[in-house]
C-alpha cells in the first residue's frame, strides 16, 4: 500500500534539505515546531523519502534520500 506524502512529512524533508546534509532527531525536533516527539519519530521511520545513517557519529541521523544521492553520501544500494 502506497503511503501519501503528507504536509508533515514534507515539512520534515524540507528541514533536512535546508539544514542538512544529516540531522539528528534532536536537531530536527528543535528546528520544526508543532511536532511532538512521537509524531516526528513516526515520520522519520515510516517515509521512504528519508534514510537513517550513522555519518561519523554514534548517534543516528536522518537524511533526505534525494539529497544524499546527489551529494554522494548515499550509494544506489542504499535505496
Amino acid at each position: 500500500m502506497k503511503r501519501r506524502n503528507t504536509g508533515s512529512q514534507q515539512e520534515v524533508v524540507n528541514a533536512l534539505r535546508q539544514n542538512g546534509p544529516a540531522m539528528s532527531h534532536e536537531m530536527l525536533e528543535s528546528e520544526i515546531e508543532g511536532f511532538n516527539r512521537t509524531t516526528l519519530y513516526r515520520i522519520l521511520n515510516s517515509t521512504s523519502l528519508i534514510a537513517n545513517i550513522y555519518h561519523g557519529n554514534p548517534e543516528k541521523q536522518y537524511l533526505d534520500k534525494g539529497e544524499g544521492l546527489k551529494s554522494g553520501i548515499l550509494g544506489i544500494d542504499s535505496m
